[in-house]
């Protein structure tokens, strides 16, 4: 069976991988609130909804086919310190697709999601 190429839809608003990745910071942290309790809980659990909001504004702006875009699965268990290197890698990722778009809209939102993993990197180191 061939592959099919990638959807034009999909992919010409450069916001796939930015869903991709919040989806998966997403099931992340939903993983690990399995493991923890208190106020570390409450911490994660804000941080989730941020990423769970930001997939679906990312799946509005995208539209149709956003249901095809997912996450590489994780198969690492999770700690704080491992959380804190994704969101400092997915803020740069958020930095670079931010200066590369061509949509000032898609830009903004991008920026927008940008500074919360920013924001989430710094909670889990402090």
């Amino acid at each position: 069976m061939a592959c099919s190429p990638p959807r034009a839809d999909i992919i010409e608003h450069g916001l796939d991988e930015a869903l991709a990745t919040s989806r998966g910071l997403l099931a992340r942290y939903e993983t690990m609130l399995t493991k923890v309790s208190g106020p570390k809980a409450e911490r994660l659990t804000a941080i989730r909804d941020d990423h769970r909001a930001h997939a679906e504004r990312l799946a509005r702006y995208i539209g149709p086919g956003a249901d095809a875009i997912t996450a590489a699965p994780h198969t690492e268990d999770d700690t704080t310190d491992t959380l804190h290197d994704a969101e400092t890698a997915a803020y740069d990722e958020a930095l670079t697709q931010c200066s590369g778009a061509a949509n000032p809209q898609h830009a903004r939102l991008l920026a927008s999601i940008a500074a919360n993993r920013a924001v989430h990197a710094a909670v889990l180191s402090g």
